[in-house]
C-alpha cells in the first residue's frame, strides 16, 4: 500500500514540499484519494453550517417583528407564521449542531486513515536511511518536528475548510439584528444540564474502550519509536525484523483505531440525544419569551438586535484568530514531515551478489567521519578477519571501537579505503544477505517489551512459532527453567508496564540479547560492549557464556576492559581512531605497550573487586 501511494502521480514524493500551500495540496489530494466521499461530506456540511447561523438570524429577526406587531395589532393570524418560524429556527438549530458532530466523526475517520498511511511512509523512508544519518543533529531537529504533525497535516486541513465557512457566516450576520430577553444565560445555562448529564453516561460507557485502547497504544507508540531510534535500526536491519515489526505495527494501530471509532460512535449517538434534549429545551425557552412578549412583559428594540449580533460577529472573528493561529502553528511542523518523507532517499547502495557464508572480512586503509565533521573517527584502518577467528578489539572510551565495527557490518559508509566480503567489495553485495550471515549484540541492544518468544525469536523470525528451539535457546542461554516458571511462558510481556509482565535483571537480559543472536546461526557473531553497564563478576560469566555459545563461530568481541580479551586468538587494541598494536595476548604483553600499561591498570581494578579471574590475576 505504501509502495501504491509513493508511486502515485498525484502525490508524487520525489519533489521537496516546502510551503504551506503546497503542503496543503498534498494533504487535500491525499484525504480525497483516501476518503473521496467522506471528505466532500466534510465540506458540504461545513458550507451547509456556515449557512445556517445567518438563516437562523433572519428568522429571529422575523419572528421579532412578528412579535412586535402581534403585540400592537393582536391579530390572530400572525400567531401561525409564528409558530412556522419558531420550529424552523429549532430544526435550524438542531441541524447545525448535529453537522458540527457529524463532521468531527467523519474528521476523526479521515485523519486516523491518513495519519496510518502517513507513519508507514515516514516508517519506511527511515529504514531507508544509513544509520550515520542519525548521527546528523540537523536530521533530528527535522524528524522531531516531522513526528509532532503526524497529525497536524489533517487538523490543518479541517481548520482552513473551517476558517472559510467563519468567513461565509459573517458575511451572512453582518446586517442582520437579533434580539434576546434578558433572562437567556440562566435559562440557557439550565437547558444544557440536560446535555451534560448524557455526556456523563457517555464518558462513564467509553471509559472501558479508552482504558483497553491506552494498553494497546502503549504499545503502538513503543513500537512507532523503533522505527526512529538509531539503536533500535541497528539491530532491526541485522536481524531484518522490518516487515515483521511493520506488521504488528497495524494490528496495533487498527486496533486502537477501532475502539477509538467505537467511543466516537458512542459519542455521536449520545450526542444527537443531547441535542435533541438541548434544542427542545430551547424552544421551550423560545415558547416562554414569545409568552412574555405576548403579555406585554418584553420590550423589543433595535439595541437587543445590535448587542445579540456584535457578540456573534466578535465571536467569529474569535474563530477567524484562533485559525489562523493554528494554521501557522502547524505548517512549520507539515512542511518538516513531507520534506522529509520526499527529499530523504535511499542511502543503501545495495548490490546484487548474495552472500551465501562469510569466509573473510577485510578491510584496506580505511577512513571514516560522522557527517557534517572534518574530523576522522577511523584512521588508516587494515585488518582481516577469517572464518573461525576469535578477535577482541580493545582501546579506551572513544577510541573508534564501535565505530570500526559500524563500518564492517556497513552500518556507516566509508570516506576511503575498501571493505571486502569473500574478496568482493561491499558495493557488491545484496546487503540483507549480508545481514543474514552477521549476528550482533550491541552495547544499546533492544530491550523490547514484547513477550519472551518475540525478544528471542527477532534474532530469526522463522522460529517465532517453534516452541521447541525457542526452549533450546532459553536453555542454551541459561534461561529456561527462569522461564518455565512463568505463568504464561514463552508468551511473558518483559515489562511490568503491562498486565502480567515481568522485569529482568541486566544479565539476564543480556543473556535474551546472546539468545537472539544465538537462534540466527550467523557465521559472524559480534559482541560490541554489552556488559559496559555489568559488574566484573557479571561481566565475566558473560563473556564467558559467550566464547561458549559461539565456539564454532567467527567471533569479535568489543571492549575496553582488558580481561575478557586472553580468551581471543587476536587482540587488536585501538587509540585515537587508529590500530596502535595487535597480536596475541603473550605478543601484547611482551611489547609492554598500550596493551601491557591498560592490563596492568585493570588488573589491579579486578583484584580490589575481588574477581577471581585467572586470565589476569
Amino acid at each position: 500500500m505504501v509502495d501504491d501511494i509513493i508511486r502515485t502521480d498525484s502525490m508524487k514524493v520525489d519533489r521537496p514540499t516546502r510551503t504551506f500551500i503546497q503542503s496543503q495540496i498534498y494533504y487535500i489530494k491525499l484525504i480525497y484519494k483516501k476518503h473521496p466521499i467522506l471528505f466532500l461530506f466534510f465540506i458540504f456540511f461545513t458550507a451547509l453550517s456556515s449557512l445556517i447561523s445567518p438563516m437562523t438570524l433572519y428568522l429571529n429577526k422575523e419572528t421579532v417583528d412578528i412579535l412586535t406587531s402581534f403585540a400592537t395589532t393582536n391579530e390572530s393570524s400572525q400567531m401561525t407564521w409564528l409558530m412556522i418560524l419558531l420550529c424552523c429556527t429549532y430544526i435550524l438549530g438542531f441541524l447545525s449542531s448535529y453537522f458540527k458532530e457529524f463532521n468531527e466523526y467523519t474528521f476523526q475517520k479521515i485523519m486516523y486513515s491518513v495519519s496510518y498511511v502517513m507513519k508507514l511512509l515516514l516508517f519506511s523512508k527511515l529504514l531507508q536511511l544509513s544509520i550515520e544519518r542519525f548521527e546528523d543533529s540537523s536530521f533530528h531537529d527535522k524528524l522531531k518536528l516531522a513526528q509532532l504533525s503526524l497529525n497536524s497535516g489533517v487538523r490543518v486541513v479541517q481548520t482552513l475548510i473551517n476558517l472559510i465557512g467563519v468567513v461565509f457566516s459573517i458575511f451572512g450576520i453582518i446586517g442582520v439584528l437579533l434580539t434576546f430577553h434578558w433572562s437567556l444565560p440562566m435559562t440557557l445555562l439550565l437547558s444544557t444540564l440536560p446535555g451534560i448529564t448524557i455526556m456523563f453516561i457517555v464518558k462513564l460507557k467509553g471509559y472501558k474502550a479508552e482504558n483497553k485502547a491506552s494498553q494497546f497504544e502503549r504499545e503502538m507508540y513503543f513500537t512507532e519509536g523503533l522505527f526512529s531510534q538509531k539503536s533500535a535500526l541497528k539491530e532491526i536491519k541485522i536481524y531484518n525484523t522490518q516487515q515483521y515489526l511493520m506488521g504488528k505495527w497495524k494490528k496495533l494501530f487498527n486496533t486502537v483505531t477501532e475502539l477509538r471509532l467505537k467511543v466516537a460512535r458512542w459519542d455521536l449517538r449520545y450526542k444527537s440525544l443531547s441535542l435533541i434534549v438541548l434544542q427542545g429545551a430551547q424552544f421551550g425557552v423560545s415558547l416562554y419569551l414569545v409568552s412574555l412578549v405576548v403579555g406585554a412583559q418584553l420590550s423589543i428594540g433595535s439595541y437587543v438586535a445590535l448587542l445579540s449580533s456584535s457578540v456573534m460577529i466578535q465571536g467569529l472573528f474569535g474563530q477567524i484568530g484562533m485559525h489562523m493561529s493554528s494554521l501557522f502553528e502547524t505548517a512549520v511542523y507539515n512542511n518538516a514531515l513531507l520534506s522529509l518523507i520526499q527529499d530523504a532517499h535511499d542511502d543503501r547502495n545495495d548490490g546484487t551478489y548474495q552472500i551465501r557464508r562469510i569466509e573473510s572480512i577485510e578491510m584496506k586503509n580505511v577512513y571514516f567521519s560522522y557527517p557534517n565533521s572534518d574530523v576522522s573517527v577511523l584512521k588508516d584502518i587494515s585488518l582481516k578477519i577469517k572464518r573461525g577467528d576469535k578477535i577482541s578489539i580493545v582501546g579506551r572510551n572513544g577510541s573508534g571501537k564501535t565505530t570500526l565495527a559500524y563500518c564492517l557490518l556497513g552500518l556507516y559508509r566509508l570516506n576511503a579505503g575498501k571493505l571486502t566480503v569473500n574478496g568482493l567489495d561491499i558495493s557488491l553485495l545484496n546487503m540483507e544477505s549480508y545481514y543474514n550471515r552477521i549476528a550482533v549484540v550491541f552495547q544499546d541492544f533492544i530491550r523490547y517489551k514484547y513477550s519472551i518468544r518475540e525478544n528471542i525469536a527477532f534474532g530469526n523470525l522463522e522460529y517465532l512459532e517453534n516452541d521447541k528451539e525457542i526452549y533450546k535457546i532459553l536453555d542454551r542461554i541459561e534461561l529456561k527453567n527462569k522461564v518455565m516458571d512463568y505463568p504464561g511462558k514463552l508468551e511473558t510481556i518483559l515489562s511490568k508496564e503491562f498486565m502480567n509482565g515481568t522485569e529482568l535483571s541486566g544479565g539476564e537480559w543480556q543473556r535474551i540479547a546472546l539468545g537472539r543472536a544465538l537462534i540466527k546461526n550467523a557465521d559472524v557473531v559480534i559482541l560490541d560492549e554489552p556488559t559496559a553497564a555489568l559488574d566484573p563478576i557479571s561481566e565475566l560469566k558473560i563473556f564467558e557464556l559467550f566464547h561458549k555459545l559461539y565456539s564454532d563461530k567467527t567471533t569479535i568481541s568489543i571492549s575496553h576492559r582488558i580481561g575478557p580479551t586472553r580468551l581471543s586468538d587476536l587482540i587488536i587494541v585501538m587509540d585515537d581512531g587508529r590500530i596502535v598494536e595487535q597480536g596475541t595476548f603473550d605478543e601484547l604483553m611482551n611489547m609492554r605497550g598500550y596493551y601491557y600499561n591498560m592490563y596492568e591498570a585493570q588488573g589491579k581494578w579486578y583484584k580490589a573487586n575481588a574477581v577471581d579471574y585467572p586470565v589476569i590475576i
